[in-house]
């Protein structure tokens, strides 16, 4: 899969393998919060501890709370599969570039680190 920045927040996606260019668009108070650089989406909002961004969502009787490059990639390219977490392959903590993410267990996103 490919994914690049368009025009207020629409984003073109490539899947490999596929001919079909899908658009989707980011909810505008995320995409208020990315800043396009160097390939990175760099979070511009609240971060947690360790420089990890943090995103609130859902209606404000039920806010919930996620890791920014985690819920932005499940927007984009769906749940993270099970027993797996998301490795930076960039290094950049606040990126929320799907295409900087990659699925790995635990053990190999430590020895990457």
């Amino acid at each position: 899969m490919s994914v690049s920045a368009g025009n207020g927040g629409v984003l073109s996606t490539q899947i490999a393998g596929t001919e079909s260019l899908l658009s989707i668009q980011l909810p505008s108070e995320i995409e208020a919060k990315i800043t396009y650089m160097d390939g990175c989406w760099i979070w511009t909002g609240a971060r947690r501890v360790r420089n990890y961004g943090s995103v609130q969502y859902g209606e404000r009787s039920n806010r919930k709370s996620a890791l920014a490059h985690k819920y932005v990639y499940e927007l984009l390219v769906g749940p993270v599969p099970e027993g797996l977490e998301l490795d930076h392959t960039c290094r950049e903590q606040r990126c929320v570039n799907p295409d900087h993410l990659e699925a790995v267990t635990h053990c190999e996103n430590m020895q990457r680190s």
